[in-house]
């Protein structure tokens, strides 16, 4: 008997994100597996781009959605609306898979994926108190409304028991994320010409607080200075947002004032085609968040045998493993040191090649959809009972 699943894909759009990539993933496999009876729930704007994500046989609800993050429109959907259009679908079980959004007291089996609990970290990120505020009550209300809850790292388990408590009485499971295999697509040199045959150290991920770009670059300075290197780093991030346009121009200001504006590049957005040939050309990657849930970026690098240095933060270990380098997201000097190691020591390049080519095999979308799909055969043999 085919299970009635219904996900919730609101979240899903053409932009690339890990949480793109991730629910990508999950609901373009359980499409093609012949157990499912499969219903979305997705953002109305993007029909043309979700249908041609997947095959006929998928049933597609079209939902209002407010593109603007944790708004006031989109509480009120979830909290007054949403119940009544998943119930219509008669569902066998409800999978929301980014987080937050779940309507209170769902009368089917609910499954509720915790990527972050960033808003609630506190101070590693630029919202509102307001938009806090309804993220914790959207939170707590998903909470309360899983049969069974999912986190991306181990990390994120224990802070969303931190700061939503309810959710320590709630079954939750471990899945990791898989990650983009970006090896064997056609690469692009466009927008990275000025690093061509150059040696530089990489950074890939978006442009907010928690991201650490500020220290990034006092390192790299530090490291420039410290060594006369000639290697250049590349900070792959739009910053297309007034909270992230000024970390960048606070960063170009301090290399201006130091002589080195050339030596770091901000190449703006990059497609896949040219984030595969940054990848692949980078002589190592770097990942200094002060905050993460997960860190796809360090697989990606990792897929390419690229040596890694990252924050020494939980979920990295979890990621990267207890071989890598890693080093105090907060301590310039720290991190100015670990680039001079990935980039002057042979013997630690050589180890931190050996651990991505050891890690990267540990994580893959395909491993990630089975482990959910044992937990929704789980799920609905307890319906059963």
């Amino acid at each position: 008997m085919k299970v009635r699943l219904g996900i919730d894909v609101r979240n899903l759009t053409q932009k690339r994100s890990g949480l793109v990539g991730y629910v990508t993933s999950l609901v373009s496999q359980l499409a093609a597996d012949d157990h499912y009876d499969l219903v979305l729930f997705y953002n109305r704007t993007y029909r043309d781009y979700i249908t041609s994500l997947l095959p006929p046989n998928v049933t597609l609800i079209p939902l209002y959605f407010d593109p603007h993050f944790l708004s006031v429109k989109n509480f009120l959907f979830e909290r007054f609306q949403l119940k009544k259009i998943i119930t219509d679908q008669k569902l066998s079980l409800f999978h929301n898979p980014f987080g937050y959004g779940v309507p209170p007291h769902m009368p089917i089996p609910t499954l509720l994926t915790v990527h972050d609990v960033i808003p609630l970290a506190g101070g590693y990120d630029d919202l509102s108190l307001f938009q806090r505020y309804i993220f914790r009550q959207s939170l707590a209300t998903s909470v309360a409304s899983a049969s069974h809850i999912v986190a991306i790292s181990a990390f994120t388990a224990s802070e969303l028991k931190r700061c939503i408590p309810l959710a320590a009485s709630r079954p939750i499971s471990i899945v990791h994320n898989g990650y983009d295999d970006l090896t064997n697509i056609h690469y692009s040199a466009e927008k990275l010409a000025s690093v061509h045959d150059k040696t530089f150290i990489l950074y890939l991920g978006s442009g907010v607080q928690r991201k650490n770009i500020t220290n990034l670059v006092k390192a790299f300075i530090h490291f420039k200075k410290k060594t006369g290197s000639d290697s250049m780093l590349v900070v792959v991030s739009k910053f297309d947002r007034p909270e992230t346009k000024k970390y960048k121009n606070a960063a170009q200001q301090l290399l201006r004032k130091e002589g080195l504006f050339d030596s770091v590049v901000f190449p703006g957005y990059l497609d896949q085609a040219q984030i595969s040939y940054a990848l692949r050309h980078c002589s190592a990657f770097i990942y200094p968040s002060f905050y993460e849930g997960f860190g796809l970026p360090i697989l990606e690098a990792m897929a390419f045998d690229k040596p890694v240095i990252c924050s020494n933060i939980p979920p990295f270990h979890e990621i990267a493993g207890e071989n890598n380098l890693f080093f105090d997201p907060h301590n310039v000097n720290d991190i100015a040191h670990a680039i001079e190691q990935v980039l002057t020591n042979d013997a630690v390049r050589a180890q931190l090649i050996k651990n991505a080519q050891e890690r990267k095999n540990m994580f893959s979308w395909e491993k990630m959809v089975k482990e959910y799909e044992l937990i929704y055969q789980q799920m609905a043999v307890r319906s059963d009972q």
